[in-house]
């Protein structure tokens, strides 16, 4: 099974690093706005956004409804993940990895930082393709073995993944996207049937 998993923060992808070590599952981008002012101008990439929408309008045509996820959270994409086989694939477009961003054990529980790793240590998948963008940083090196392929969403097309995705996940991750473009991710969800 190939899941794609599109995170909305990849959007963000020109200016999410100034403010990207502020944020986190705690404290968003709104909530640190008020003191660093020059934040309400970040940008919002609105073409990639076009590329996107185009994807998941073709990706709802070939999937079931019931195949198509709105996460607020990339951890919760765990419960879409067919456990115990090992033949999953992820494809995720995401300005982060996610893979884990320390060297400290993961635990038990995943979280919106390390939800890769957590399914690779669980052998809940075997293949991981990260799509990120020109500002995206790489796992650390003992975690590299993890992402199969890094592509950036700049230099491919994206209708070549529309054939193989049996599931599909969307996630808001609303710490770093600004509440202004949140009513783009709901966008998609009413055009899907999904909210």
């Amino acid at each position: 099974m190939t899941i794609l998993s599109i995170d909305f923060d990849i959007c963000m992808w020109q200016d999410i690093e100034l403010y990207n070590n502020m944020v986190n599952s705690f404290r968003t981008i709104d909530e640190i706005t008020p003191k660093y002012p020059a934040l309400k101008n970040v940008r919002f990439d609105a073409n990639l956004y076009n590329r996107l929408t185009s994807l998941v309008m073709k990706l709802a045509r070939k999937l079931p409804v019931d195949k198509i996820h709105f996460i607020s959270t990339h951890e919760d994409i765990i419960k879409f993940v067919n456990n115990g086989k090992e033949d999953n694939k992820v494809i995720n477009i995401d300005h982060h990895h996610d893979v884990c961003y320390s060297m400290a054990p993961i635990g038990t529980t995943a979280s919106c930082a390390n939800w890769v790793k957590y399914l690779y240590q669980n052998h809940m998948i075997q293949d991981y393709i990260h799509i990120g963008d020109s500002f995206s940083q790489m796992p650390l090196a003992d975690d590299a073995i993890i992402v199969k392929e890094f592509l950036n969403i700049g230099d491919i097309g994206l209708d070549a993944f529309v054939e193989e995705v049996d599931e599909l996940c969307i996630c808001l991750s609303p710490a770093w996207v600004p509440s202004q473009y949140h009513g783009l991710f709901e966008a998609w969800a009413t055009a899907l049937g999904v909210m």
